[in-house]
């Protein structure tokens, strides 16, 4: 679910915030326990979506979680048997094979708000290899304050994409790609020292497979902010009441009987 900060008063942050996706484990097929133990679907950030695995044993790769989640790698030639990467606000792209998803997805007013998108599994030249599991999507984070957010020291709010995973050895196929990046949603009528956002996708190297970016909005009265430490370029948009997470149900127990 997404992360969400809600304060009546006055909100200081000094430190690291980081809903980012989990990266691909690296794998190793020359040990079984090892291969086993890492051949697991990337994690993503709160609100965020999963990598897809790759292939073995002949079973084909998945494709990435969430609405742009990357497609599984093709079992046959270079250029398609690497897992491509997952879209958010924009399309994955690469400079080479498997380009990736382009079911971009998301607004700038951030209503409804969701986490990026995780990369596809890759595959292999031949139908038995072992491919990369794709990396997770960045997470979603709502910060909001009815008075004031101060931004103390060198604070960071990452909520980026995982890359893919590698793998070496006999039988190795090709890497996972890449998950996107996810959303950052600040909101208080006095902003003081934005700090730097962070929703990108992840870069697999060497392929050149990046997933696409995700979004970052910031709502305020404030009228000198610097958003130059934001990647992708945040919007800058007056205050508005956002939507309020629900509430879950507390549990009940019903006695019918004491002996």
């Amino acid at each position: 679910a997404v992360v969400v900060f809600l304060a009546t008063g006055n909100i200081t942050i000094s430190g690291l915030i980081d809903v980012s996706g989990e990266s691909g484990k690296a794998l190793d097929t020359t040990s079984l326990p090892s291969l086993l133990l890492n051949r697991t679907p990337s994690v993503p950030g709160p609100g965020g979506y999963p990598g897809g695995l790759g292939a073995r044993g002949g079973v084909a790769p998945e494709a990435g979680g969430g609405p742009g989640g990357g497609p599984a790698g093709l079992q046959g030639a270079v250029w398609a048997n690497a897992g491509g990467s997952g879209a958010h606000q924009t399309i994955a792209t690469s400079s080479s094979g498997n380009i990736g998803s382009t079911a971009t997805y998301g607004n700038f007013q951030l209503t409804p708000m969701f986490g990026g998108s995780g990369g596809g599994g890759g595959w292999g030249t031949a139908a038995n290899m072992v491919g990369g599991t794709g990396g997770a999507g960045g997470g979603a984070i709502r910060i909001v304050s009815t008075t004031s957010i101060t931004f103390n020291g060198n604070p960071n709010i990452f909520a980026n994409g995982g890359s893919g995973a590698t793998v070496s050895g006999p039988n190795a196929g090709n890497y996972g790609g890449a998950g996107a990046g996810g959303s950052i949603h600040i909101i208080a009528p006095s902003i003081v020292n934005v700090p730097y956002l962070v929703a990108l996708g992840a870069v697999v190297s060497p392929l050149g497979r990046t997933g696409g970016a995700g979004y970052i909005r910031v709502s305020t009265n404030t009228t000198n902010v610097n958003l130059g430490g934001t990647q992708p370029a945040a919007i800058l948009g007056p205050l508005y009441a956002p939507p309020l997470p629900t509430a879950s149900p507390l549990p009940a127990v019903r006695i019918v009987s004491v002996n």
